[in-house]
C-alpha cells in the first residue's frame, strides 16, 4: 500500500474538475496507510481541507504555500487531533496573518490536545 505521497506545486485545486473538495477526496479516501503527504502549492482552501478527514495514519503533513485562511482553522485543528501519530505540520506560506482571535485559539486548541507533534512551521 502506497505510504508516501508528493503532490506539491501541482496547482491540483486549480486542474481538477468541479468541486474540487469532492474531487481531492475521491482521490485520497483509499489511501488510509498513507504516512507522508505532501500538498504544498497546490492553492488548497480551507474547502479542501476536508478531503484528509479520512486520512488517520499520517505522521508528516506539508500543506505550505496554499491558501488556507481562518476559515481553515476548524479542519486543521480536527485533522491534526485525528492524526494521533502526526509529527510535522508544515503551514508556512498560508493565509494566517489574517488570523482572528477564534481561528487562532481552535487551532492552537487542536495543537495543544496533539502531544506527538514535534515540528510545526506556521511562518
Amino acid at each position: 500500500s502506497l505510504t508516501s505521497l508528493d503532490l506539491r506545486d501541482n496547482m491540483l485545486v486549480n486542474h481538477l474538475l468541479g468541486d474540487a473538495a469532492e474531487s481531492m477526496t475521491s482521490m485520497l479516501q483509499f489511501l488510509t496507510e498513507l504516512k507522508h503527504l505532501n500538498l504544498s502549492g497546490n492553492f488548497v482552501t480551507a474547502n479542501e481541507l476536508v478531503a484528509l478527514s479520512p486520512l488517520s495514519s499520517l505522521t508528516s503533513l506539508d500543506l505550505s504555500g496554499n491558501e488556507i485562511d481562518d476559515d481553515g482553522a476548524e479542519y486543521l485543528a480536527q485533522i491534526i487531533t485525528a492524526n494521533s501519530q502526526l509529527h510535522h505540520l508544515d503551514l508556512s506560506r498560508n493565509s494566517f496573518d489574517r488570523f482572528g482571535a477564534d481561528a487562532a485559539e481552535c487551532l492552537a486548541m487542536g495543537l495543544k490536545a496533539h502531544s506527538s507533534l514535534t515540528s510545526v512551521n506556521l511562518r
